[in-house]
């Protein structure tokens, strides 16, 4: 094969309904000298029959492990990977046909260490897409990056390409041991060591949200010390580039709000076990000993109705009150997931 240009990874658990079309959007419209890294992480459906039958393609490398997380598989996938850029997709997602040709020659043509696109969803229940940053930018010291933080979707590592010589030069890889919050933890451990980075426009990178198993609407046991690692990030982040919180404020993005909303909400996932009291014992532990992050977040001024309301019952301080407003937030997002599902059959 050429010189490979772009490294796509995709971890897979039990994917089989959409890996096929994930794998195709992929194959489809890369660019020449594009690899595809395949990890399936100890699948237990048909997720490794299907990703067998790609096995035999030049630009393809299989890697079957035993199940690890998202985390490992993707690391799994960067020790292999030989591309000047990086790429992650989700197993349930899609990329349109010249995403990742868009991005590649945007990043070359401006030495970008990381380059971004505007992503949408299926199912808006989780991001609901970047609507309203569809301008292309650049930017080049750490200033200007600051300022166009909020438009690099540091949530998440999809929907980008990242400068693979960054990554083995510091040795950056996913935190293993984190349950939530593995994607902010890289992209925000790349950023640091970021000079140029840039983003194109139009939307080139679509979330499937179709998978009821997935982390983000299952119980996490140690969320508590998940919300204290991304404050933990947030904070270096803003450290680091001058403008950074101003930036995300600007865009309605309160990250203290949406940790804290993250950690109470989380008691009401699907395989949460904790009766009602256990559950209102550890909202009280949490608001007497973080008290300066859930001042922080009552602190900024509300970009819309559901942070006005959400900053509003957590500042009430009340365990019976916040737990009753994330019960029913979390069995209506519940009913939408579902209804958008059924939408698509």
């Amino acid at each position: 094969m050429a010189a490979c240009k772009v490294s796509v990874i995709i971890p897979v658990y039990n994917a089989e309904d959409t890996l096929r079309s994930a794998v195709d959007s992929v194959l489809g419209g890369t660019p020449d000298g594009t690899e595809l890294i395949l990890v399936n992480d100890g699948s237990a459906d048909r997720s490794a029959d299907i990703i067998n039958e790609y096995a035999s393609r030049e630009n393809v490398t299989v890697i079957h492990q035993d199940n690890r997380g998202v985390s490992a598989a993707r690391n799994s996938g960067l020790d292999r990977a030989r591309g000047e850029y990086i790429c992650f997709l989700d197993a349930d997602d899609l990329m349109d046909s010249d995403a990742a040709e868009c991005m590649y020659a945007f990043a070359r043509e401006h030495d970008l260490d990381l380059v971004a696109c505007d992503h949408s969803e299926f199912n808006a229940t989780v991001y609901g897409g970047n609507r309203g940053s569809d301008e292309a930018f650049v930017a080049l010291n750490d200033e200007a990056i600051g300022e166009r933080c909020a438009h690099l979707f540091v949530k998440s590592a999809c929907a980008k390409l990242f400068r693979r010589g960054l990554i083995e030069e510091y040795s950056l890889r996913f935190a293993e041991d984190m349950r939530l919050g593995e994607d902010l933890f890289f992209t925000c451990g790349f950023l640091r060591h970021c000079s140029r980075v840039g983003k194109v426009s139009g939307t080139g990178y679509r979330i499937r949200n179709v998978n009821p198993l997935s982390l983000s609407k299952r119980y996490v046991p140690d969320m508590e010390q998940s919300v204290l690692r991304q404050l933990e990030l947030w904070d270096d982040l803003c450290r680091r580039f001058p403008g950074a919180e101003q930036s995300f404020f600007s865009a309605g993005v309160n990250m203290p709000l949406n940790l804290c909303a993250g950690y109470f909400n989380n008691f009401y996932k699907q395989d949460c076990t904790l009766s009602a009291k256990e559950k209102r014992r550890q909202m009280s532990g949490f608001l007497r000993d973080h008290r300066s992050l859930v001042k922080a977040c009552c602190a900024v001024k509300p970009a819309n109705a559901l942070q006005r309301v959400t900053r509003a019952v957590i500042k009430t301080g009340s365990p019976r009150i916040i737990g009753g407003f994330f019960a029913a937030k979390e069995a209506m997002k519940k009913r939408k997931f579902h209804k958008g599902r059924e939408a698509r059959k």
